[in-house]
């Protein structure tokens, strides 16, 4: 297992969280979200400048394969978005060439204090997409997808905590178009992380408040 810090240090555990080595470090960059494919293959969210205090690194997104000892910067071409809050990785599968393959999709989603958006992976992050989520949410701090097409993003209304609702947004179509599917009806609030026990139907959603 992986955790990291907002002083951009990177923790692994290989006993079960019995005890903890550093195996990277980064100052400047706020580790805000870790998702890996395998022991070794992994991704690392950057959650960028303008919020949190001491953050300089403007990288959103950073892919490791040696098991977090080195990171490079993820090439998402020309678009990008401006911070990472949360990695979701699944596994599905697709006929190719008469042919049952798996293919790994990756979404990367950011961030508190807005703005939004969402990089989008269907190679296990060999290329990249950017979906612009500005004219639907204000925040974003978690995404999970169930499949290919298939996903929810947990989010606020609002950049501004002063004016935020909770928000749960949920696409069909691989980002394309979103719907809402929760809203709090409360100020100071947002949709702070979510959790699908054995991918399930049956979901949880935090709700952190300012108020």
């Amino acid at each position: 297992g992986w955790y990291g810090t907002g002083a951009g240090d990177l923790f692994r555990t290989t006993d079960g969280g019995a005890s903890w080595q550093k195996v990277a470090s980064r100052p400047g960059t706020f580790v805000r979200a870790v998702g890996f494919l395998d022991r070794q293959n992994g991704f690392i969210g950057n959650v960028g400048t303008d919020y949190y205090p001491g953050v300089t690194d403007t990288t959103p997104l950073y892919r490791t394969r040696d098991g977090g000892v080195t990171w490079e910067a993820v090439d998402t071409g020309t678009a990008t978005i401006k911070g990472v809050c949360a990695i979701d990785i699944v596994t599905t599968s697709r006929i190719y060439q008469g042919e049952l393959r798996p293919r790994t999709v990756i979404h990367a989603a950011g961030r508190v204090g807005g703005p939004t958006g969402i990089l989008r992976s269907v190679d296990g992050g060999e290329t990249w997409s950017v979906i612009d989520m500005a004219p639907h949410a204000g925040m974003i701090l978690d995404v999970k997808f169930f499949d290919e097409n298939t996903g929810l993003v947990f989010a606020s209304t609002n950049a501004s905590p002063n004016s935020a609702q909770g928000l749960v947004l949920r696409t069909e179509d691989g980002g394309k178009s979103w719907r809402e599917v929760y809203r709090s009806g409360r100020p100071f609030e947002l949709i702070w992380k979510a959790s699908f026990p054995d991918n399930g139907a049956t979901g949880y959603a935090t709700v952190q408040s300012y108020d």
